[in-house]
């Protein structure tokens, strides 16, 4: 059997029309501008925690329905191989052992030559037989299709911290350009900080995250607000660091500047 053959995918265009081709044929293209395929609803009681993201790389809100969709959402917005991010791209079909299967992924993440289908799941439930089954019937005919695949669970609570200080900084609009050409050699104060950490989010002056750690090049922003919490993760003190913020081209292309307050 070809690729997908069987396989149907649905999904809902910006005019909220209902369209469906053969997974083998469907384009990305279309998928890009896709509506969410289910409705959201919110209520009193309701066990998760629906909400929309206003996205920098889309200029838009994206949807999502859990805080741990959120915290995924969020490392998809300040990953720079990442162009287009849609929420519940489409609705998967096909026949399983037998019996008519449907599945709705959590969002598609477009680049340049990348398609990455990501559902995202609490640990705890990928031991659940039905979720594994699920994720492989689904998975085995997207990659057959020629896409990536993820199942994300959660990453480093440092990383998570740190994208999301500067995720309060990620909307360009807000940050006068000529700030950023003099931040080097601009006197301190609280408007070239807050630039500098809006340049952060987007390249080419997008920082690593994963500080606390060991190897590579030294080009981390520190000095975040929250950084006493975050360095409890790791039992560390870091009394010293509050008076400053350390910045770098990502990729160690240019030497760590210090900014100092």
């Amino acid at each position: 059997m070809g690729i997908g053959v069987g396989s149907v995918v649905r999904f809902r265009s910006v005019d909220d029309i209902v369209s469906e081709a053969p997974l083998r044929d469907v384009r990305t293209e279309a998928l890009a501008s896709a509506l969410p395929w289910r409705t959201f609803r919110w209520h009193r009681g309701q066990q998760h925690f629906s909400g929309y993201w206003w996205s920098s790389t889309m200029g838009a809100h994206v949807v999502y329905e859990s805080r741990l969709e959120l915290a995924r959402l969020v490392l998809a917005d300040f990953d720079p191989t990442v162009e287009v991010i849609v929420a519940q791209p489409f609705l998967l079909e096909s026949q399983v052992e037998g019996k008519v299967r449907r599945h709705v992924p959590d969002f598609l993440l477009l680049g340049v030559g990348r398609v990455v289908v990501v559902n995202v799941k609490p640990a705890d439930r990928l031991a659940k037989p039905e979720v594994r089954a699920t994720l492989g019937w689904a998975h085995r005919l997207l990659e057959e299709r020629g896409w990536s695949t993820e199942v994300w669970s959660g990453t480093d609570p440092v990383v998570l911290g740190n994208v999301r200080f500067l995720a309060g900084f990620r909307r360009a609009v807000l940050f006068d350009p000529d700030l950023l050409a003099a931040a080097e050699d601009a006197a301190p104060g609280r408007t070239v900080a807050a630039t500098v950490s809006g340049q952060l989010w987007r390249p080419p002056w997008r920082s690593q995250v994963d500080w606390p750690g060991s190897g590579g090049p030294y080009n981390e922003l520190v000095g975040f607000p929250q950084r006493r919490r975050m360095s409890r993760v790791h039992g560390e003190h870091l009394a010293s660091v509050p008076s400053m913020w350390r910045i770098g081209v990502a990729g160690g292309g240019l030497p760590t500047t210090t900014i100092r307050r």
